[in-house]
């Protein structure tokens, strides 16, 4: 197993806050932008439409993409970091994060598309943004303390 990185293990631990922050995040375009370089892929394509996601992709796609948010007895338990697999066969290999900063395998039913189609579109949208000019972005542990310190309740 590898050796995680430490925004890795910060962004574990704060999954769940970010999320129940994601109107403060998506209201600011420099968390929004907060890198979150997780390694997704499909077989055939690998990482081409995928890479380079951030905060604010996966704030939308959790909204979008109501399979990458898992529930139990319609309370979330945890939500969807990483995805791989085959947008042929539907075969995936996905990772989840859950309330206790714990990380979890999934493997979604098919139709796979519908966990990996939503991210990428959300994730071109982001990308041709930040090809119109530079773009600002705080760093993970930058936004965690942004919320923090201006103490809104969710």
């Amino acid at each position: 197993m590898r050796t995680r990185e430490p925004w890795e293990e910060l962004f574990f631990q704060n999954a769940f806050f970010l999320y129940e922050h994601k109107d403060a995040i998506l209201a600011d375009s420099r968390m929004a932008h907060t890198p979150l370089p997780f390694r997704n892929n499909l077989a055939y394509t690998g990482t081409s439409g995928l890479r380079d996601a951030t905060l604010g992709v996966y704030l939308e796609w959790w909204d979008a993409c109501e399979r990458s948010v898992l529930k139990f007895d319609d309370k979330i338990y945890a939500l969807t970091y990483f995805f791989a697999g085959s947008p042929l066969s539907g075969g995936n290999s996905c990772a989840a994060v859950r309330k206790d900063g714990k990380t979890m395998t999934v493997h979604f039913p098919s139709p796979f598309y519908e966990i990996w189609g939503p991210f990428a579109e959300i994730n071109r949208r982001y990308a041709e943004a930040k090809q119109q000019g530079p773009v600002q972005a705080y760093t993970l542990e930058e936004t965690i303390a942004i919320l923090r310190e201006s103490g809104d309740q969710v």
